[in-house]
């Protein structure tokens, strides 16, 4: 069951808002396996490491979670 307070949103929509520039899409899985596949253009920022990094997110256009 997804997490209640999270919004979901499709994979076009996610596409789209990262093609126009409107968001940032951040593959939380652990670098093994963001090396194997990835969606085009994500940021590679492992969960583990977020609380250190999440800094270099961009305050100004949404942030796309994804783990697959």
């Amino acid at each position: 069951m997804p997490f209640p307070n999270v919004a979901r949103i499709t994979v076009d929509n996610a596409h789209v808002m990262a093609m126009t520039g409107s968001a940032l899409i951040v593959d939380v899985r652990d670098k093994p396996f963001f090396d194997v596949s990835h969606a085009r253009g994500a940021l590679s920022l492992p969960l583990s490491e977020l609380p250190a990094r999440y800094a270099e997110l961009p305050k100004d256009k949404a942030i796309l979670t994804y783990c697959t």
